[in-house]
């Protein structure tokens, strides 16, 4: 006969890191952890707060399903004569399992066969496996914080625990806590306890305390009675993340509204919303136009403050509000210029230097990664960007709200006298998250980012990246996320001792590959020679999935020629003369000035110079004089040439070079 099993524990108050567990479908993990134990159950009811998990299992089976189990016995060989009759072991073994003869089967194990008997083990009944269920139960539960004490099932001690199979209590022990009949209700610093005379009778109980099952639903109900509290043509702004703490710490949420007058418009708005957060949490009302009223709204568990509570909670929140906007104004008020002397009184978060160290550091990856990539910035907009972004920590509103840090500085630069482009850069930064939400638009932003977390592979600040090779592979990711294209193993901007090695780059680089389902085997050629351009390689991976195709074999034969022609020279650019020179100029113009990375579009342009190339390399002299000017040009030429084709993956890299800086 199915029966009803009801199980709930109490607590004090689950921290806030747990809220989200509601979102891994608690009803399902238990379903699946009850069909392990072979113990379907028709239907999983659970209620999550704060102050509570409980869970009902209805339908669930009286005992366990039939199990049909093998138990191994001796050799085939000595089980079964020559004419695969049975002998007295056969015999033996089959009476010691009770079953018949024709019950056992030979299996072969590890290329020698045996005998196993085949019999149905019968299920235990729920009464006699539940003492050892419930810890699987429990252990099932992906809970965000360690249990309270080793060998504990719970994250919390609990404040009671109520069982009931039917209408019987259950011989259960749990965190050292036997079980009872009695749900509680957490009123003030006391839990109100309720007799359940039956486990079908819990969901009755739940829904007569007004009692929601899940954060979620009690979120919804939250959203409803916000539309009922505040004048029309209004609305409340929310978070999502702050309604789902408030529905996960309030099983019988009540909103009421209150009068308070919000600090000027001197103050961000996202620094007011973010002060009204903080604990007990208010939600500001705005208008259409998105200025915000001088009424917020609260939360409160089952009931409606007084006029007294309500005058005391306006006068507390005014008073926050305030000492926020002194922080705010006086933060303004200092020049983010003078703050960058006080980087270097401050110890950098790994410990090693100043907050000033630091800075530079960041800021001379960025520019070697620039560099690297042949990105010019002006001079000072990479080091100003990366310095006033350390001012964050300078900042005292940063000390009352220590995660909201991006959006300060841009806001803080906004006000002050500074270069409108470092502006800009800062205020990228913020609405990307510094790379963490989106894809930052401005190219001084992508590459700080870049310069970021690059050096996070060699000093890991708060486990970002928790390790050198999650570092590198991250750090690859990105270029080819924001679609940069540079050779990594031309980053002069470390120093020797903390360097990646071609090998490094390599492996992430195929990690990359390999979860876009590409064969590392066909693609080997992309890496095998030349430059590590992840950006670069993934392009024509992509182009040629079935590896390097008849183009690239023939202008690596161009590659050749022209490098056993000008191998070692190191010349200066010199304008064409003949005909045949201007054109392969025009040509070498349109490549010089492609972006890199673009593989399959720089590939049919280089497709294209080939008959201005093979125009150049016709009439060429057996051996170039270097001494003679009249072959200067060419030369120049045909070295541009191979730097050009040194961008294509599987071509070697170019080692001759011009003395002028141009290129």
């Amino acid at each position: 006969m199915p029966l009803t099993f009801y199980w709930e524990a109490g607590f004090w108050g689950l921290p806030e890191i747990c809220a989200p567990l509601e979102s891994c479908d608690l009803g399902k993990v238990l379903q699946e952890a009850l069909s392990r134990e072979r113990l379907p159950a028709g239907r999983v009811r659970v209620w999550y707060s704060s102050s509570r998990l409980a869970f009902l299992l209805e339908g669930i089976a009286d005992s366990q399903t039939e199990n049909l189990v093998e138990v191994r016995g001796p050799k085939a060989a000595v089980a079964f004569d020559f004419n695969r009759l049975p002998t007295p072991a056969a015999n033996g073994f089959a009476a010691a399992q009770g079953v018949e003869l024709g019950d056992l089967v030979i299996r072969e194990i590890e290329g020698e066969k045996f005998v196993f008997a085949r019999k149905r083990q019968k299920g235990k009944g729920f009464f006699d496996i539940l003492p050892g269920l419930m810890p699987k139960l429990l252990a099932s539960i992906p809970w965000p914080i360690p249990r309270w004490a080793p060998g504990m099932l719970l994250p919390q001690p609990p404040a009671y625990i109520s069982a009931l199979v039917e209408e019987r209590i259950p011989n259960l022990v749990v965190d050292g806590m036997t079980v009872g009949r009695e749900t509680g209700l957490r009123e003030g610093g006391a839990f109100k306890r309720l007799p359940v005379p039956h486990a079908a009778e819990f969901p009755r109980i739940m829904q007569s305390l007004g009692i929601g099952q899940l954060p979620s639903e009690r979120v919804r109900l939250i959203e409803s009675q916000f539309q009922n509290v505040v004048p029309q043509g209004t609305s409340v702004r929310r978070q999502k993340a702050i309604l789902e703490k408030i529905g996960f710490e309030n099983e019988r949420p009540k909103v009421f509204t209150g009068e308070c007058s919000l600090p000027g418009i001197s103050v961000p708005q996202s620094l007011l919303v973010r002060a009204l957060a903080e604990s007990p949490t208010w939600f500001p009302v705005e208008e259409k136009n998105g200025n915000f009223q001088s009424l917020v709204v609260g939360v409160l568990d089952n009931r409606l403050p007084g006029n007294t509570e309500l005058s005391l909670r306006m006068r507390s929140l005014k008073r926050r509000l305030q000492e926020m906007a002194q922080c705010w104004d006086q933060d303004c008020a200092r020049p983010l210029k003078e703050r960058v002397a006080d980087l270097r009184l401050m110890p950098a978060s790994g410990g090693n230097g100043t907050l000033y160290d630091e800075a530079l550091r960041i800021a001379r990856r960025t520019h070697g990664l620039a560099d690297a990539a042949c990105v010019a910035f002006p001079e000072g907009r990479i080091d100003q960007t990366i310095v006033y972004l350390a001012c964050e920590r300078t900042l005292q509103t940063t000390r009352r709200f220590p995660d909201r840090w991006l959006n300060l500085i841009p806001q803080i630069a906004s006000l002050q006298e500074l270069d409108l482009s470092v502006k800009e850069a800062l205020k990228d930064l913020a609405s990307s998250e510094f790379g963490q939400e989106a894809m930052s638009a401005n190219p001084v932003g992508v590459f700080i980012q870049l310069g970021w977390f690059f050096d996070r592979i060699f000093h890991p600040l708060l486990g970002i990246p928790a390790n050198r090779e999650t570092g590198i592979y991250r750090f690859v990711d990105l270029l080819i996320d924001r679609e940069v294209s540079l050779d990594l193993g031309k980053l002069a901007s470390e120093p020797r001792e903390e360097r990646v090695s071609r090998d490094e780059w390599v492996e992430a680089l195929k990690r990359r590959l390999s979860q876009e389902n590409f064969d590392l085997e066909k693609q080997a050629w992309l890496w095998s020679r030349g430059g590590i351009d992840p950006f670069g390689i993934l392009e024509a991976a992509r182009k040629w999935p079935e590896g390097p195709g008849p183009e690239i074999a023939a202008l690596d034969a161009i590659h050749k020629r022209i490098s056993a022609k000008v191998h070692g020279m190191v010349l200066e650019i010199l304008p064409p003369v003949v005909p045949a020179e201007v054109a392969l100029h025009k040509r070498l113009e349109i490549l010089e000035a492609m972006s890199a990375g673009r593989q399959k579009l720089f590939l049919e342009r280089v497709w294209e110079s080939r008959p201005e190339i093979e125009a150049c390399l016709m009439d060429l002299p057996p051996v170039f004089d270097e001494t003679r000017p009249e072959w200067k040009p060419r030369a120049s030429l045909l070295l541009r040439v191979l730097r050009q084709l040194s961008r294509l993956p599987g071509l070697p890299e170019n080692s001759s070079s011009f003395t002028s800086s141009v290129v």
